[in-house]
């Protein structure tokens, strides 16, 4: 166990220390924002929606598969992850399994390259279990790197830290995107001078090179980016257990029952992981199947996916001022209520508008441009557009809240612990979840209909938060 006096820094000086983000807080907000492009552009809005309506060849298939991508992966992290954050408490510092976590994905994201169309390289099946290993390790990483959070990070500059590391993975992804368009995507398609002539590496476009040439870039982003945590946030203290090898992990299991046990002495932080569980991975599930609607139901190809990722990358970049304001004002679990309510409105519009509809009601004649624009020229496609924007905006900053609202909840020397339980509840519905959008996907042969279980998990994970006490304002 962490001993009170290796405690004493998480709690920090009378009055919560600075407000002001220092070169640690800034070093543990950069990781995310290597890390989040992976998110972003592979699971989110261009390697998946390639994967699912290129290499698999159909929407509705796909969007089936990529729901059992996240399914398989969430029963691994079941087992993994709360097991993970409990062996942590009780050796302390976080930064040597973080490294472990970053040199495991790098090399595994690098690898979707091979993802060839007509599985001339790698095999559909394969694809999905690397992506499915990719999940484990990331989220094995994520239990590491939000528990480091009470470390790294002053009291009184979490909520500002949380929210910061969310905008830099979003300015990192745009950063990233921009790169792509510039030197795959745009080439021989505009007449611009400041765009090569042909894709940069001789990339062919008749292979999907492009498409695939973001997870490299994703990888190398990462491997860079990662340095700095490792050299300048501070870590946990060893515990008084350091040194006693395998024993670590038999400790840890020995506290996380005993912390499930006394679950009463915890009650709001334990209720918490409840609406937790049913809400957030809700987001999760429609950030990685949300760019396969837009792809499938609005019929965008690569070129329209990349800037539509760059409509919600621009969404991201102000979801951590959100949060952190919200934060701030409301305190933690009520602007996490109104950052899921926002996520919500976004969802319905998504799923009420297609190219001859808007927001279910307002018939549209497919096609009809109401501005002259190489793209997203009609009104139905700008709906879209902004209903993605919204969904975005408010999902993003719900994480951010969540998690800060988790370091309010859960006592000192066992943050490791309940993030690690966090990522148990998350795989719960990380698994049911695409599940449950998988049968609705295929059982009605709609991709809108998929998102109805997600719709209903927000709904009572917003609600299920009313019962908890705690997590106001400062």
């Amino acid at each position: 166990m962490i001993t009170d006096a290796a405690v004493e820094p998480v709690s920090g000086e009378a009055g919560g220390g600075s407000a002001g983000l220092d070169r640690s807080a800034w070093s543990w907000a950069w990781y995310q924002g290597v890390r989040d492009p992976y998110i972003g552009l592979v699971l989110g809005t261009v390697f998946m929606p390639y994967f699912a309506t290129t290499m698999v060849g159909d929407p509705v298939r796909g969007q089936s598969l990529v729901a059992q991508i996240s399914e398989y992966s969430g029963l691994i992290i079941a087992v993994v992850a709360p097991v993970l954050g409990a062996t942590v408490d009780q050796i302390g510092p976080r930064k040597p399994w973080l490294a472990i976590c970053t040199a495991l994905m790098v090399p595994m994201i690098a690898m979707l390259w091979f993802a060839a169309p007509g599985e001339t390289i790698l095999s559909i099946g394969q694809v999905m279990t690397l992506m499915i290993a990719i999940s484990v390790v990331l989220t094995s990483g994520e239990v590491i790197f939000s528990s480091m959070l009470a470390y790294a990070v002053r009291p009184r500059a979490r909520s500002a830290a949380s929210g910061l590391a969310l905008s830099l993975g979003n300015v990192v992804t745009f950063a990233q995107l921009i790169f792509l368009l510039w030197a795959f995507a745009l080439p021989g398609q505009v007449d611009w001078a400041f765009v090569p002539d042909a894709p940069l590496f001789g990339l062919l476009a008749s292979q999907n090179e492009p498409d695939r040439a973001v997870a490299p870039v994703v990888a190398l982003c990462l491997l860079i980016g990662a340095l700095p945590l490792f050299l300048f946030s501070r870590d946990a203290p060893r515990s008084g257990a350091a040194g006693r090898g395998l024993s670590h992990v038999g400790d840890g299991l020995k506290g996380l029952w005993q912390l499930i046990r006394n679950a009463r002495e915890n009650r709001d932080a334990m209720i918490y992981l409840v609406a937790r569980t049913v809400s957030q991975d809700a987001g999760m599930v429609l950030l990685v199947l949300s760019g396969v609607l837009a792809a499938g139901v609005m019929g965008w190809g690569a070129m329209e996916m990349l800037v539509y990722t760059l409509v919600i990358t621009v969404a991201g970049v102000g979801s951590g001022a959100l949060a952190s304001w919200l934060d701030g004002r409301v305190g933690p679990k009520r602007a996490l209520q109104i950052e899921i309510l926002g996520s919500l409105v976004g969802l319905v519009g998504m799923l009420g508008t297609a190219p001859g509809v808007i927001l279910f009601l307002w018939p549209v004649e497919p096609g009809v441009k109401i501005w002259d624009a190489p793209m997203f020229a009609t009104a139905p496609e700008l709906a879209f557009l902004f209903f993605s924007f919204v969904s975005s905006l408010y999902q993003i900053a719900a994480w951010s809240s969540a998690r800060t609202l988790l370091t309010r909840l859960a006592p000192p020397d066992k943050i490791g612990s309940f993030f690690g339980l966090a990522a148990l509840a998350a795989a719960m519905t990380g698994w049911l979840g695409p599940m449950l959008a998988g049968m609705f996907t295929t059982g009605l042969a709609s991709q809108q209909a998929g998102f109805i279980p997600v719709a209903a998990m927000l709904t009572l994970g917003m609600m299920a938060l009313f019962l908890v006490r705690g997590g106001g304002r400062e």
